[in-house]
């Protein structure tokens, strides 16, 4: 890990080769078909540089969860806690969530990630919660095209997030990239 992290500080130092100004920053991976030992360890890792090398450890802003729904090896419990863990942290957390049609609903009652990717098997209803609760949202085109045998690109759910308003402060929902 130190050695990415050294790696990616160097470009982001190097104008040279980083002509365009572009800063990298690193996201822990959590793989929701790993073992949870696995998610520990790597927090273990991160502690560790931040004591041993906190520059480098400021280029780490968060965790993202991914990986195949349906195919947990750990429940929604046990991520809450890892995940409140990362946060002591202030690192940011991305979930990848309704991927597949037996996805797992999150009760953003208890957790509020700050970024969510996919949602392609949200019902309108859920896509609007996340409107109102200001979650940011990540659109990948090209894997809901190819993940879900889309004909056209205009078929992503794009279109629940897109031009759509927040019910509680009427203003329009903003909060969406597109990868």
């Amino acid at each position: 890990l130190i050695c990415v992290l050294e790696e990616i500080q160097k470009f982001n130092e190097n104008s040279k080769e980083n002509i365009c100004g572009m800063q990298t920053r690193f996201l822990i991976s959590i793989n929701r078909q790993g073992i949870l030992e696995d998610a520990y360890h790597s927090l273990e890792c991160y502690k560790r540089v931040r004591t041993e090398r906190p520059e480098l450890s400021k280029l780490i802003v968060g965790i993202d969860y991914g990986g195949l729904e349906g195919k947990e090896k750990f429940s929604f419990d046990e991520l809450l806690v890892l995940i409140n863990e990362y946060k002591k942290f202030d690192l940011k957390c991305t979930l990848h969530i309704g991927e597949v049609e037996n996805y797992t609903p999150i009760n953003y009652k208890i957790l509020i990630p700050d970024r969510l990717g996919h949602t392609d098997y949200l019902s309108d209803k859920e896509s609007q919660e996340i409107i109102d609760l200001g979650i940011p949202y990540e659109c990948c085109p090209s894997s809901s095209f190819y993940r879900l045998g889309l004909t056209s690109y205009k078929d992503t759910n794009f279109k629940k997030y897109y031009k759509k308003v927040n019910s509680i402060t009427g203003e329009e929902y903003n909060k969406y990239s597109i990868n």
